[in-house]
């Protein structure tokens, strides 16, 4: 999403890749990602941190239960 740079307050770090939390139209808090910055606009992200990435886990089986 694209905000007005003057809805930012002004001691608000708003460098790429700075984490903020916004509100949502409901009032819950939604963590955000600085990820475009102008003069007159703040481009945020609101995908989790790991979104597009390949991820890989270490599982171990621990116990297989026969279904009743």
């Amino acid at each position: 999403m694209t905000v007005d740079r003057a809805r930012v307050p002004d001691n608000i770090n708003v460098d790429i890749g700075t984490r903020l939390q916004v509100r949502t139209a409901e009032g819950r808090p939604m963590p955000v990602t600085v990820v475009g910055v102008d003069d007159t606009s703040v481009k945020l992200d609101g995908n989790h941190p790991l979104a597009g990435r390949d991820l890989v886990f270490d599982v171990e089986l621990v116990e297989i239960v026969q279904a009743a």
